[in-house]
């Protein structure tokens, strides 16, 4: 296994395990560059169905971004990063997030696959993410989202072909000043998908 295969298989594992441990952190010196999107429609009503609002996250997907990581002074990284939600079946969600890394000058790409299903999510577990991982400087933003009772039924392809999880973290940010709103819109547009579909706050 090459050097860079390996460096490569330890940076993804200490991320997705800091994914699934940090929450809401406030990360410092990191340069995000978020390429123009075009005008946001409105944010789906109370009343809009499961369809309407799928299609509205899916026209506003992908907002990619591009993020500058640098370990101990060993490891170079630029990260660019676009999520696009492919298709659904019902309430499966299927997203695909294309990561395109640059380390230390060889390139690197990844497609990840999300297969959400949205009845198991808890809708109070859909927030903003910024993610930071011990000794990395390593801004992430996204929105994570949780299941409840940490039912292990996300399929998340980002270390393996077929990973249940509990957690998973949809890529994503819009730093352009005409969408500022735009993340608590689309987080308010996952949590009314997920209504919708039945989904409900842990309980107990």
């Amino acid at each position: 296994m090459s050097k860079f295969l390996v460096l490569s298989i330890l940076t993804s594992g200490l991320i997705l395990n800091a994914a699934q441990q940090a929450h809401q952190q406030n990360v410092g010196n990191v340069a995000a560059v978020r390429a123009k999107a075009g005008p946001v429609a409105d944010t789906p009503q109370p009343d809009s169905s499961l369809d309407d609002t799928l299609r509205w996250i899916q026209q506003k997907l992908p907002a990619p971004f591009e993020v500058n990581v640098q370990a101990g002074g060993h490891l170079s990284e630029t990260v660019s990063y676009s999520t696009v939600l492919v298709d659904w079946k019902g309430c499966s969600a299927h997203f695909r997030s294309e990561r395109n890394h640059t380390i230390n000058g060889e390139i690197d790409k990844h497609t990840i696959d999300q297969i959400i299903p949205l009845r198991d999510v808890d809708p109070s577990r859909i927030q903003p993410y910024p993610l930071q991982v011990p000794g990395l400087i390593w801004d992430v933003p996204g929105i994570s989202i949780s299941t409840s009772y940490d039912r292990r039924t996300i399929v998340d392809t980002f270390q393996s072909p077929h990973q249940n999880t509990y957690y998973t973290n949809l890529t994503y940010t819009d730093e352009s000043e005409e969408s500022e709103d735009s993340e608590p819109r689309m987080i308010a547009a996952l949590q009314h998908a997920v209504a919708v579909c039945g989904g409900r706050p842990e309980t107990f």
